[in-house]
């Protein structure tokens, strides 16, 4: 982590999105398998299967939604440098195009509840750990839950329990229970990655995607933002 903390620092920037998740992996929050290519050539040979989703890495749109930086359900290699060729030229004709440093290929995840686990150090409190319905709806429901950080698993569940949500991750409507233990496990090991590291101020793991019990969960996506040193 303290080499991409330092190369961020050096080029003042936050964590490009492949940093983000490889300082996660370190954390043993493993996302989802992936790779990084610097530009819109596909390589020969890709290790990942597909479908495939495709995410803009810019050190100036941490949002790569909003700049059409995002693709999913790539069926081929065909479809893949289709879409490549696609959003670079896209991205290119914004008003203010935003840096390319590269496009992660991701493996799409299985379905499942979109949730959010994050974290920031607050001035009063320390670290806190945040929990709640994620993707596209965090900012329509606002359904979270917040305790201080690190958190034990006894307090993540109680994280969960408190939520809007809970229902659909205990199976509402007839649907499967989600694997609540594999977010359980996500929240605490976020919260400690957050508590034992001060450098990292702020921390989003969004989405989240629990797949029903017993089958995990998928970390599609993240950002960390590091302090800056003093005197910057």
């Amino acid at each position: 982590m303290e080499t991409i903390r330092s190369r961020c620092i050096r080029e003042r920037r936050i964590a490009l999105t492949d940093e983000a998740l490889t300082i996660c992996a370190a954390a043993g929050l493993q996302p989802v398998k992936d790779m990084l290519i610097k530009n819109e050539t596909v390589p020969g040979k890709i290790p990942l299967r597909y479908p495939l989703a495709v995410k803009l890495v810019s050190r100036d749109a941490s949002h790569k939604s909003d700049v059409g930086g995002v693709a999913v359900n790539i069926r081929n290699k065909k479809q893949l440098s289709e879409t490549l060729a696609l959003m670079k030229d896209k991205i290119q004709k914004l008003v203010n195009p935003p840096t390319i440093d590269g496009y992660l290929l991701q493996e799409m995840a299985p379905a499942g509840i979109e949730c959010f686990v994050g974290g920031r150090r607050d001035p009063a409190f320390g670290p806190v750990i945040v929990a709640g319905l994620g993707g596209i709806f965090i900012e329509i429901f606002k359904d979270t839950s917040i305790r201080l950080a690190p958190v034990t698993s006894h307090e993540a569940a109680a994280m969960m329990k408190e939520l809007k949500a809970y229902p659909l991750l205990q199976g509402a409507r007839g649907k499967s229970p989600a694997d609540s233990q594999a977010l359980i496990d996500i929240i605490c090991r976020t919260s400690a990655l957050l508590a034992a590291c001060p450098e990292i101020t702020e921390i989003d793991l969004n989405p989240v995607i629990v797949h029903p019990e017993g089958q995990g969960a998928s970390i599609v996506d993240a950002r960390i933002f590091f302090q800056e040193p003093a005197g910057t």
